[in-house]
Order: structure tokens, then C-alpha cells, then sequence
């Protein structure tokens, strides 16, 4: 769309005048809205494309709730998983705030049914080359620290009645157990031996250079 003039504040906002992409008419909208990927078309064209989305390629597509829950999670506070997203910084690209635009990444990505939308690098956002789509256990396997574990170390959990680390990694939906051990960054160590020589797609706890 194209800004054709600022109109000027209306209750606090500021709006202006555009012209549709797709038919060409003038329309005001808001442009906090305009600027967050909301109000790109004029009244009846922004009409005609929800009823678009609709379709199998919109609302009734299996990717739809998909993009819906990765805003969500990402802007609204109110969501469950807010802290784990929004509230540490995670965002959605702005590209992705359309959603014919992320359909279509999906799709070209790879995208399948019974896959999750993985990011790659757990500390940036949602964006094209930050994503990829990955069965329900690599998500796992991905998993950042659980907050109950205090040892601070992936997979080591202190028993603190016998005063020892527990080392442990699960695959596969089975729990391998690798040892007990009375100081912490052993057990963190011990572990990471484990994976690296069973080859496991886990993350370590140090980097390794001779890897």
C-alpha cells in the first residue's frame, strides 16, 4: 500500500491516507496498524481476503493455528507461555505478520503433518532463517534447562538426601542412565562423553574443540 498523505491524530493515533494495493481506492487507516502488517487493504478488499483465508490455504488449514499460537506466545502476556517467549525477548519477523506469507514459507520449507515449528538458535526469534520444521522429539531434545533442575547443567540432577549429581539423557522415549557422581561438573562432563560417543543430537553442556 502507499502512504498518500498523514490525515493527522485521531484519539492519540495517528492516521493516514492510502491508496489499496488491489483496487486502487483511497482508504484511512491507522498507522500503528498499517506499520504492524493490519489494515494493508482498503474495507471491501481486506474483506474479500479473510474470506480468502478461510479456505484450506487460511483458517481451516492445519497451518493456520500454528502461526496463530507463535504470535500469541510471542506478543500477548496473557498466554501461558509468554515467559518463555515474549517475555524473554523472542519476537515474530514482521514478514511472518501476514499469514499467506508464512503459509507459503511452510510449505517451501518442507512443512508436513505431525511437524513442529523449530527455532534453530533457541535465544533469537521467529524468522525464515531462524526456523525449520522438526519431528515432536528433536523439539525435545532442543528443550532449553528445565527451571526445576538447580544444578545448572543439562541432564544433572542433584539428589540432595544422598548429596550426589544424577547424569542422565533421555532418546527415543527411553531414559539412559549414565551414573551417579559427587561432583557436578563431572556428571555434566560424563554426560556429554555419553552423547558424543553414541552420537546422540543432543545439546552439550561444554564445547568441545576437537570435535
Amino acid at each position: 500500500m502507499k502512504l498518500i498523505k498523514n490525515i493527522g491524530k485521531r484519539k492519540g493515533m495517528p492516521f493516514g491516507l492510502y491508496e489499496c494495493p488491489e483496487c486502487g481506492c483511497e482508504y484511512e487507516a491507522n498507522k500503528y496498524n498499517v506499520n504492524r502488517g493490519y489494515s494493508t487493504k482498503c474495507r471491501p478488499c481486506g474483506y474479500k481476503s479473510s474470506t480468502t483465508k478461510n479456505s484450506k490455504r487460511g483458517r481451516k488449514s492445519k497451518l493456520y493455528p500454528v502461526w496463530q499460537a507463535m504470535k500469541q506466545r510471542c506478543s500477548n502476556p496473557k498466554d501461558k507461555n509468554f515467559h518463555h517467549y515474549g517475555g524473554r525477548g523472542i519476537s515474530v519477523c514482521d514478514e511472518w505478520s501476514d499469514y499467506e506469507v508464512f503459509y507459503d514459507w511452510a510449505l517451501s520449507s518442507g512443512y508436513k503433518n505431525k511437524l513442529t515449528l523449530e527455532r534453530t538458535d533457541n535465544d533469537k526469534g521467529y524468522s525464515p532463517s531462524n526456523c525449520e520444521w522438526a519431528t515432536q522429539q528433536v523439539q525435545t531434545i532442543n528443550q532449553r534447562m528445565s527451571k526445576t533442575n538447580t544444578s545448572g547443567y543439562i541432564g544433572v540432577h542433584p539428589q540432595a538426601k544422598d548429596n550426589i549429581f544424577i547424569a542422565a539423557v533421555r532418546y527415543n522415549g527411553k531414559r539412559h542412565y549414565i551414573g551417579c557422581y559427587k561432583d557436578k561438573v563431572e556428571a555434566a562432563r560424563e554426560r556429554d562423553a555419553f552423547i558424543l560417543n553414541n552420537k546422540f543430537p543432543h545439546p552439550l553442556n561444554f564445547k568441545y574443540f576437537n570435535e
